[in-house]
C-alpha cells in the first residue's frame, strides 16, 4: 500500500500528464487532501513567480550568492561533457517551443 506522500506524488504526476498546470493540480490535491497535504514545494508557483525573478531578486537586490553549489566534476570525459551540452540545448529548445514546459517538470529526492 502506498504511503500518503507517495499517493499524493502519484496523483500530482497523473494530473500534470493530463495537461494540468502545477497550480491547477495543487488545487485539486488540496481539495482532496485538505490540510493533510504532505509535500511542499513550488511555493513560488502559487504566487506566479518565476524561478528567474526569484534568482534575480536574491542575487541582485539582496546581494546574496549561492554557497552550496554543485560543480561538474573535472573527471568527465569530453563525450560526457558534450552529452550534457546537447541535453541543455534540447531542454532550452523545448522551453522556447512550450513556455509551460517547466510547470510540467516533477522532481523528487526519493
Amino acid at each position: 500500500m502506498l504511503s500518503v506522500q507517495m499517493e499524493q506524488q502519484v496523483n500530482l504526476k497523473f494530473l500534470v500528464k493530463l495537461g494540468r498546470t502545477f497550480i491547477e493540480a495543487y488545487a485539486v490535491l488540496k481539495e482532496l487532501y485538505g490540510n493533510t497535504i504532505v509535500f511542499r514545494g513550488h511555493e513560488s508557483s502559487k504566487q506566479q513567480l518565476s524561478w528567474s525573478s526569484i534568482q534575480r531578486t536574491l542575487t541582485e537586490d539582496l546581494e546574496t550568492k549561492r554557497v552550496d553549489a554543485k560543480f561538474v566534476p573535472r573527471t568527465m570525459t569530453d563525450n560526457q561533457k558534450e552529452c550534457r551540452v546537447e541535453t541543455c540545448r534540447a531542454l532550452k529548445q523545448q522551453l522556447e517551443t512550450d513556455r509551460d514546459f517547466l510547470s510540467k517538470v516533477i522532481t523528487g529526492d526519493e
